[in-house]
């Protein structure tokens, strides 16, 4: 593999989170690899149709070591998580979800120290993958800034030609163009390599 032209992250069983904690230090460390990837949960059960979500305490140890490496997770103060198609469609529903949240009797269910928004665009990168559509790219960009969208394809459930194609036509200021599509994924994965 050309360390200068392709990168890779861990991709973390999440069964023992401290087993995983250890796995990510080590692939970040001795590897070089950038970041993690866990899945949206964790199946439980002699038959695996229970779920895990990854806000329970005992995650708590692998959030812990994702904050201290400094690396994004693919799709917790300063942790960066990557999420895909457009941000799985929750840009669209930052303002509901402050509205609803933030009423009185939801607010204080909650510890937080700030609106859902406020960590959306503080804690998430949204890709392209897989949905490449112009509105919708610029809705994000608005809604959370153009450096948290970074361009990517969904190989291989979507045509590399399809996205290419429309990124070539995509109407965007070159500095926007030059951002997304390179240097915010040098910046958030740290590559070695100049934006």
């Amino acid at each position: 593999m050309n360390p200068r032209r392709f990168g890779a992250l861990a991709a973390v069983s999440m069964h023992d989170p401290a087993q995983a904690a250890d796995e990510l230090r080590r692939s970040v460390s001795q590897l070089g690899m950038f970041g993690g990837l866990v899945n949206d949960w964790q199946s439980t059960g002699a038959d695996g149709t229970g779920r895990k979500y990854y806000d329970a305490a005992e995650y708590d140890v692998f959030w812990k070591t994702v904050q201290e490496l400094d690396v994004p997770i693919y799709f917790h103060p300063r942790v960066q998580v990557v999420a895909g198609h457009l941000g799985e469609g929750i840009p669209f529903n930052l303002w509901r979800a402050d509205h609803w949240l933030n009423k009185p009797q939801k607010k204080k269910t909650r510890p937080s120290k700030h609106d859902y928004t406020y960590y959306f665009k503080n804690n998430v990168h949204i890709t392209t993958s897989g949905n490449f559509n112009t509105a919708g790219l610029r809705f994000c960009m608005n809604e959370i800034g153009p450096g948290r969208c970074l361009y990517a394809i969904d190989t291989p459930y979507d045509a590399i030609e399809e996205a290419q194609a429309w990124w070539k036509a995509l109407d965007l200021q070159e500095s926007e163009k030059e951002d997304i599509g390179r240097g915010n994924a040098i910046r958030l994965f740290k590559l070695p390599l100049d934006p």
